[in-house]
């Protein structure tokens, strides 16, 4: 089997997201389309194949992040025959996106279309819904589905013979060189479910592995070790930021220059690449989330074995550092916890259907949410809490909090404009 693999050209940069394409002999395979910002690059990319768009008959998603399945709607409203595949946890957003919409216009105001274009509602009918074990036949071509979450809790990878298309569970990888890394974007991330996923996939008879971002690479141990070990790496770098007390924004710069370093150690071209299709903040957002989350469990549990105060870290809404953690995007574990609190947020609510995408965080005070890079899911930015977004970390109020998304999100995404 012959595997295109389609360069999406993310605002214009190549090698940031791709899409993998196959024959199955009853039409095309298409392995997450991108956002809806690129099927112009994905039409360009089945026509330099020698086909078209009305040849695609299956969608394959991983996820329903917006970078993997924007477009999956536009593509099954112009291809009538074709029908996408997804997991459990993810296919109601995409039958019913309003949600997800209304979230990420909020968030990124003017920028919404430029970065993710349209994303259509799909026919619940059309939808065929995965959770994971099941086998397939596509054609001539039987593709087994295999759930893996820790990058997100709807992430499923797809087995079809010498070849595994692995979304983000892989790790980003923009370069032969590169020691591939983990996405760690709030709000799902679990680094146990993470390692499972990766002990399964790592017995499967493939050659091929393919990753959104980016490309295909041999599968070798070596990549699997690489991964797992700089997932362990990252995680530890955030969480020694917190046991010394540092604040979010002291992580993010110790992590990032670290990062970095390792990456330029690597290929001196590297950093800006992956600066580009996996922002360092992003990756801490999701890490402090789910130190948050352990510390919570660990309360419940018992003191912790390190002797470490998580209760004074996390919940007394007398220490800055507790404001870091009270993100948006719950799910059923989230329920569980305790409820967190930060002087300017009182308590916080959560909303959300326990699948952690696009569910919402109310507070009382500046409760300004952005989104991350390429993802859909809506979380909390700690630099609001020290008054960079909406002054004073004191606005409250839909139109002040809605001001304050929209200008984070001219912030964080103004490079991308210049990129092109």
């Amino acid at each position: 089997m012959t595997v295109h693999t389609l360069d999406l050209n993310f605002q214009g940069v190549g090698g940031v997201i791709a899409s993998s394409v196959f024959d199955t002999g009853d039409g095309l395979a298409v392995v997450d389309t991108g956002p809806g910002s690129t099927l112009g690059a994905l039409e360009a990319g089945l026509a330099g194949m020698g086909a078209s768009l009305a040849d695609v008959r299956h969608v394959l998603l991983t996820h329903i992040h917006f970078d993997h399945a924007g477009a999956a709607g536009t593509v099954l409203d112009r291809v009538p025959q074709a029908r996408v595949y997804v997991h459990e946890r993810g296919a109601a957003h995409l039958s019913r996106p309003e949600r997800l919409l209304a979230s990420a216009t909020q968030i990124y105001g003017e920028h919404m279309d430029t970065l993710w274009g349209t994303m259509q509602p799909i026919d619940p009918a059309r939808l065929t819904v995965l959770s994971g074990g099941e086998a397939l036949t596509l054609g001539r071509v039987p593709v087994q589905v295999h759930y893996t979450p820790g990058h997100a809790v709807h992430h499923v990878s797809y087995h079809a013979g010498d070849d595994l298309f692995l979304g983000d569970v892989g790790g980003i990888r923009l370069d032969v060189a590169q020691t591939p890394r983990a996405p760690t974007p709030p709000p799902d991330i679990n680094l146990e479910a993470w390692r499972d996923s990766l002990s399964v996939l790592e017995t499967l008879d493939a050659r091929t592995l393919h990753l959104a971002h980016f490309g295909a690479y041999p599968n070798t141990p070596a990549h699997w070790a690489g991964l797992r070990a700089t997932l362990t790496a990252d995680a530890e770098r955030v969480r020694a930021g917190l046991s010394a007390g540092l604040d979010p924004q002291a992580i993010t710069t110790a992590f990032t220059e670290e990062l970095m370093h390792d990456l330029k150690m690597e290929d001196p071209t590297l950093p800006a690449r992956y600066d580009f299709a996996c922002p360092p903040w992003m990756s801490v957002q999701g890490l402090l989330r789910y130190w948050a989350r352990q510390a919570a469990r660990a309360e419940q549990a018992g003191p912790a074995a390190d002797g470490v105060a998580w209760h004074t870290l996390f919940r007394d809404g007398r220490d800055v550092r507790a404001e870091a953690h009270p993100f948006a995007g719950a799910d059923a574990d989230d329920a569980k916890a305790p409820g967190l609190r930060g002087p300017d947020h009182g308590r916080q609510v959560h909303e959300g259907d326990g699948d952690g995408a696009g569910d919402e965080v109310r507070g009382d005070g500046a409760a300004a949410a952005i989104g991350h890079m390429h993802h859909l899911d809506v979380v909390q930015h700690p630099e609001q809490l020290t008054g960079q977004m909406v002054g004073g970390g004191g606005a409250g109020g839909a139109e002040g909090e809605a001001a304050g998304r929209r200008a984070d999100a001219g912030q964080q995404f103004r490079h991308i404009g210049d990129a092109g």
